[in-house]
């Protein structure tokens, strides 16, 4: 891959990158750095325009699997007629479906050629001059705009919900609507924490929960984010209850400590926290401490609910996406 003349751009809504070259090798191939040329291993013949062995290509809808990459390189156009193979990488999130992705689109650029001969009863193909963009879509291959939230209004805030729900960090409801003041669940809250922190299951501290069993759609991510402490359960999870501020406080840590690697350490004074878990009561005076939440006069309101426009700023800030 050669980067020397392509561009890049970061923005809400991920990054765009233009005029990316690649090359693709195979055996017996070489490559000079100086003159970013490919010459292709003795016995290879150019594949020659009407030579091809494929007519036409199709959308390869995940590029992420194994192989992709060769078959839209390879198959979309080294042997093909076509001159473009696009390809796409998206996200989904098991509380509503697909979200953001990237849209690749591998083009005949300036100087494209490919060569093949057959090794090992498999053709072995050598190819320069692709020419690569990747720009960010929404789930419906749309510019990322059109997914944007109906209620994220402006500014700050409004920059922070458009940041998490277009990558799927955080959930719109069927009419496209963030709902800022909402109170979020727990079942929200556990979904956000796993889609940002992708984090692996603690087979000795699973848990075994009552209402939520394995036909559930954030059954495995409730199992991971409670087997991590990042939240934690009776009996009953009971995802449907809107999470309260001690709870938000736990979570909230795991968040910035695992996102930025590094502990919390300065902790707040605040007077309203007895009976409280004393994790949450940790969490909570640290998290305050560090300025990533708030207490008024000294007194945190544990039991208070949590709006979603407050955890999608914090996931905003710490997940580094957003930078006011």
């Amino acid at each position: 891959m050669d980067a020397t003349h392509a561009s890049k751009k970061f923005g809400v809504y991920g990054t765009e990158l233009n005029n990316l070259r690649l090359a693709m090798l195979g055996n017996g191939d070489s490559y000079d750095l100086a003159s970013d040329k490919v010459t292709p291993a003795a016995g290879k013949e150019a594949i020659k325009d009407g030579d091809q062995y494929l007519v036409g290509n199709q959308l390869i809808t995940d590029l992420s699997a194994v192989s992709a990459i060769d078959r839209a390189v390879l198959y979309g156009l080294a042997d093909n007629t076509a001159q473009q193979q696009l390809g796409l990488m998206t996200r989904y999130n098991p509380l509503n479906g697909y979200h953001y992705g990237y849209r690749f689109a591998f083009s005949k650029g300036d100087g494209f050629s490919a060569s093949s001969a057959f090794h090992d009863a498999l053709t072995n193909y050598s190819v320069q001059g692709v020419q690569l963009s990747i720009h960010p879509v929404d789930a419906n291959l749309r510019d990322p705009a059109s997914s944007d939230a109906n209620d994220a209004g402006k500014g700050a805030q409004g920059d922070a919900i458009r940041v998490v729900s277009f990558r799927g960090l955080m959930t719109l409801d069927p009419h496209q609507a963030f709902k800022p003041q909402r109170p979020i669940t727990r079942a929200e809250m556990a979904n956000a924490l796993q889609m940002t922190l992708a984090g692996e299951l603690q087979l000795a501290k699973q848990p075994t929960l009552s209402d939520v069993d394995r036909t559930d759609p954030l059954f495995e991510q409730i199992n991971i984010v409670l087997s991590n402490g990042w939240m934690h359960s009776g009996a009953r999870f009971a995802g449907d209850q809107a999470l309260t501020r001690g709870e938000w406080a736990l979570a909230c840590r795991a968040l910035v400590e695992r996102l930025q690697a590094t502990p919390l350490s300065k902790s707040a004074s605040l007077n309203d926290l007895g009976g409280l878990p004393t994790e949450q009561a940790q969490a909570a005076a640290l998290t305050v401490g560090e300025g990533w939440l708030s207490a008024k006069n000294g007194r945190f309101d544990p039991q208070g609910k949590v709006p979603r426009s407050e955890v999608a700023r914090v996931l905003a800030k710490a997940t580094g996406l957003l930078n006011h």
